[in-house]
């Protein structure tokens, strides 16, 4: 055979390269059968039954589920007080603070205290010069000479009249007098006694014959001299406050909830004051009352505390409050560490009829904790939750929903 014959030769024997391809193709589709998605789509740890695309089940193989090995807690719906953590501020008690003031317009004549000075009950703090007072008490003797007056005139006419000396009617005339002028005294008295002058005051004033009567301001409780506003000399104006007396034995602490906090405490709950600044210092008390109203401003609901502290606490520090609300009603609560979350949704997965199955369920949360969850709807006691792998049955669950699509 000559060259050129075996060149033509080897030419003509070759395939052509679309003839190969479709034979390869050909033979590949009559002896490769094509993989199921059970064969590669489900992984072994896992099988969906037919009512997962529904429920969302899950079903590990006995091998899985003692490698996963989940632990779980029975639901149950049992009492079960919390702690709620708010900032509070501490304030004067009732009748452990006072503000003193003056009852009429008048000028500082004297100070007997001053800011940070302790005082008793009743103890002057001040004098105050008026020309008020001054007009008040010369009322006041005058209707007492009138009253004297008034008694002589019916002693006089009392045995002239039994004498028969003098008419009845001008023994009558007289103690009229006398009634009209003590009535009168009386009223003087009385609007004296009304500014805080007392009876050794009007004595003295009265025998004394003071040109200058000085009004006392007392204190109207035990204390501290708080702020002090006041000088010697000074004008005031009737009510106006001059100093203020703080008692430190007691004290209130308003504490700010939150409007879904504030639904869960109620009078009488237990309270745990803690003072920041010294974290050993911790008071413990319990809630008097709860704010009606919601405040405007802080949108908090204010929780009243009285404290006795006998100094411990002064008006207008800042203090932690932890209230231990006792729902009132059992309530379901479960482990945070059973919960998984689909975007704002909250989820559990409950065990099935079997060790082996798990469902997730959407529950609503009443109440997020630091460590539970009180829960609104979605499971019921003698429910079996997973507290542990919580996360891994998400991802099984996530994989059989989207395995199961077409």
């Amino acid at each position: 055979m000559t060259s050129t014959e075996s060149r033509f030769f080897r030419v003509a024997m070759r395939p052509s390269v679309p003839l190969l391809a479709a034979t390869l193709v050909a033979g590949c589709s009559q002896d490769v059968p094509e993989p199921s998605q059970a064969a590669v789509g489900t992984p072994p740890s896992i099988a969906v039954g037919s009512e997962a695309p529904d429920t969302g089940l899950v079903r590990l193989t006995e091998a899985h589920a003692r490698t996963l090995s989940v632990r779980t807690v029975t639901v149950s719906r049992a009492p079960a007080p919390f702690d709620i953590q708010v900032p509070g501020t501490v304030t004067p008690a009732p009748d452990y603070y006072a503000e003193v003031s003056a009852p009429l317009n008048g000028r500082i004549a004297s100070m007997a205290v001053h800011e940070g000075e302790p005082v008793s009950r009743e103890q002057v703090v001040a004098q105050l010069e008026s020309l008020e007072l001054a007009d008040l008490v010369s009322s006041y003797h005058e209707e007492e000479a009138e009253r004297e007056f008034a008694r002589l005139q019916v002693e006089r006419y009392q045995p002239l009249a039994e004498a028969g000396i003098s008419p009845a009617s001008a023994l009558e005339a007289a103690r009229a007098d006398l009634a009209r002028a003590v009535a009168r005294s009386a009223a003087a008295r009385i609007r004296l006694r009304s500014l805080g002058v007392t009876d050794e005051d009007l004595s003295r004033w009265y025998a004394s014959n003071a040109d200058r009567p000085l009004l006392a301001i007392r204190s109207p409780i035990d204390g501290t001299i708080g702020e002090h506003l006041i000088e010697l000399g000074q004008s005031v104006m009737a009510y106006e406050k001059m100093m203020s007396v703080v008692n430190a034995e007691r004290v209130l602490v308003q504490a700010f909830l939150t409007p879904d906090d504030a639904s869960w405490v109620r009078a009488g709950d237990a309270v745990k004051v803690a003072l920041p600044a010294m974290p050993g210092r911790v008071y413990e008390a319990s809630v008097m009352s709860l704010s009606p109203l919601v405040g405007k401003g802080s949108r908090s609901v204010v929780a009243i505390i009285p404290l006795v502290v006998n100094g411990g606490l002064i008006p207008g520090q800042s203090v932690r409050v932890t209230v231990t609300a006792r729902p009132a009603e059992p309530v379901i609560t479960v482990p945070l560490s059973a919960i998984e979350w689909e975007g704002e949704t909250a989820v559990v997965f409950v065990r099935g009829g079997d060790a082996l199955s798990w469902i997730p369920t959407p529950v609503e949360i009443a109440r997020l904790g630091d460590e539970e969850a009180i829960i609104e709807s979605g499971v019921d006691a003698g429910d079996v939750l997973a507290v542990t792998q919580v996360f891994t049955l998400k991802a099984l669950a996530r994989f059989a929903e989207y395995g199961e699509e077409p």
